[in-house]
C-alpha cells in the first residue's frame, strides 16, 4: 500500500502523525510525506522532515518559494471575536489552500497513492484527493475541537459541557465561514463546488481519526466517519533525565512544561511565576524554556532550567506538572497520573484545560493569573489528593491506548475498500 500523508510543522501536530507514519512502515507499507508550511511564508522544518526520515518514510519538500503559487489573503484576525480565538489559529491555515492543493496533485500523480492522510493544518491536500477520486483519512492529533459537533461546546471558548445558545452558534458559524473564504476559492479554482460550511471536506472523507481517547472527552455522538483511536505513546528515549538535585531529595517535583515552538515567549509571565511560587513553597522546578533564554527568569538552588526534556523520562518523579495544555503534554502528564496547573495560550488549549478541569485532574488559570494564584494552584494539585486521585483514573483509561495502531487499522481498511 503506498500512503500519502500531508502535513506541515504546527508543534504537536508532528509526533503523533510520525507514530502513525513508522506504524504504517512497520506493516510494509511505503509512507510519502508531503511536508508543507500551515501558515504563509512559514519555513520548512528540518527537525520535522529528520522525525519522518527516521521513521522509514519518504519526504517531499518543495521549496518554500513554490508554496507562494496562489496563496491568498490571510483574513482578518481582528473579525474574529474573542471567545472563538482558536479561530485565529484555523484562520493561518486557509490561505496555503490552493498551494497545498497543487502540490498534492502533483504528488499523487507521481506518486500514485491509495490513500492520502489529511492533518487539519492542510486541507487543500483533501481538495487534490477529492479531485483525483483518491481515498482520504483525515487525521486530527488532539480533541475534537476544531469544528461544531452536536453535543460538544462550541471551540475555542474553553467551556464545560452544556448547550450553546442558537445565536452562539450563528457567531461560530458566521466567523468561520469568514476565515475559510480563500478555501472555497481554492476550491472554484479546483474546478470543485463551493462548501456550505467549512468543515464539510471532513464530512466527505473516507475516515476523520481523532488521535485521543474519548474517556478524556466530553460525551457525544461522533459523525459515522469519525473514529477515536485513543492517545498515541511518546517512545522513552531510555536515557533518564538531567537531575540537578541529589537523588535522595524529597522535595516535590514540578514540571514547567512550555512550548517546543518558538511562541515561547507568550508564556513568560507564567515562566516567572511558576518559578517564583515554586522557590517559595520550596519545591523543586524542572522548568523547559523551549528558545526562549532564561537568563531573565527567577534564579534559585530550587530551580533548574533546560530547552527541552523528554517528558516520558521526568514524569514519572514528578508530583504535578504546570503547563499550556498542548494535547501531547497533557496525555503525557496523565500517562502517569501527573495533576496539572493549566495556562492555555492558543489553539485547542484552553479547550484541554476545560477537560482537565472537568475531570478534576487539575486547576485552570490564565497566562494574566497573579503569582499568588499560581502559588496557590501549586501547592492545591501537589497537596491535595483528589487531584491526583483524579488523574491516576484517567491514567487508568489510557493504559492500554494504542492510538498508532488502530490508525494504522483504520487506514488499512480505507485503502483496502
Amino acid at each position: 500500500m503506498r500512503v500519502l500523508l500531508c502535513t506541515g510543522e504546527a508543534g504537536g501536530n508532528i509526533p503523533p502523525l510520525v507514530a502513525v507514519a513508522r506504524e504504517l512502515v512497520n506493516r510494509g507499507h511505503t509512507v510519502r510525506v508531503l511536508a508543507g508550511p500551515w501558515y504563509p511564508g512559514a519555513p520548512r522544518s528540518e527537525p520535522m522532515e529528520a522525525a519522518f526520515l527516521g521513521a522509514g518514510c519518504e519526504v517531499s519538500s518543495p521549496e518554500p518559494a513554490a508554496w507562494m503559487d496562489g496563496m491568498g489573503a490571510v483574513p482578518d484576525l481582528n473579525a474574529i471575536p474573542e471567545h472563538f480565538i482558536l479561530l485565529s489559529t484555523i484562520a493561518l491555515w486557509m490561505p496555503m489552500s490552493l498551494p497545498w492543493a497543487k502540490a498534492t496533485r502533483d504528488e499523487i500523480e507521481a506518486f500514485d497513492p491509495n490513500v492520502v492522510l489529511v492533518d487539519l493544518v492542510a486541507p487543500g491536500a483533501a481538495m487534490a484527493a477529492e479531485l483525483a477520486g483518491v481515498s482520504r483519512v483525515a487525521l486530527v492529533t488532539t480533541v475534537a475541537v476544531h469544528r461544531s459537533l452536536p453535543g460538544l461546546p462550541l471551540p475555542g471558548r474553553g467551556a464545560p459541557p452544556g448547550d450553546d445558545p442558537p445565536e452562539r452558534h450563528e457567531e461560530f458559524a458566521a466567523a468561520y465561514k469568514g476565515i475559510s473564504e480563500t478555501m472555497n476559492a481554492a476550491r472554484e479554482q479546483l474546478g470543485l463546488s463551493r462548501d456550505e460550511a467549512p468543515w464539510t471536506w471532513e464530512d466527505r472523507a473516507d475516515r476523520v481519526v481523532i488521535l485521543s481517547n474519548p474517556e478524556f472527552d466530553y460525551a457525544f455522538q461522533p459523525p459515522a466517519n469519525m473514529v477515536y483511536a485513543g492517545t498515541v505513546r511518546s517512545p522513552s528515549q531510555g536515557n533518564g533525565w538531567d537531575n540537578p538535585w541529589d537523588s535522595q531529595d524529597e522535595r516535590p517535583l514540578v514540571v514547567v512544561s512550555g512550548t517546543t515552538t518558538g511562541l515561547s515567549g507568550l508564556w513568560f509571565a507564567v515562566f516567572q511565576a511558576a518559578a517564583n511560587a515554586i522557590a517559595d513553597l520550596g519545591m523543586r522546578g524542572m522548568i523547559t524554556t523551549g528558545t526562549l533564554d532564561p537568563s531573565s527568569l527567577p534564579q534559585h538552588e530550587t530551580l533548574a532550567y533546560r530547552n527541552f526534556v523528554p517528558h516520558p523520562e521526568v514524569l514519572p518523579s514528578a508530583a504535578a506538572m504546570v503547563t499550556q495544555c498542548g494535547h501531547g503534554a497533557t496525555v503525557a502528564a496523565l500517562r502517569h497520573g501527573v495533576p496539572m496547573v493549566c495556562a492555555p495560550v492558543f489553539f485547542d488549549q484552553p479547550d484541554i484545560a476545560a477537560r482537565v478541569e472537568y475531570h478534576g485532574a487539575g486547576i485552570r488559570l490564565t497566562t494574566m493569573s497573579s503569582g499568588e494564584e499560581f502559588r496557590d494552584a501549586i501547592e492545591a494539585v501537589v497537596t491535595d489528593a483528589r487531584y491526583r486521585d483524579a488523574a491516576k483514573a484517567l491514567a487508568e483509561k489510557l493504559a492500554h491506548d494504542d492510538g498508532a495502531g488502530r490508525a494504522a487499522d483504520e487506514i488499512e481498511a480505507v485503502a483496502g475498500g
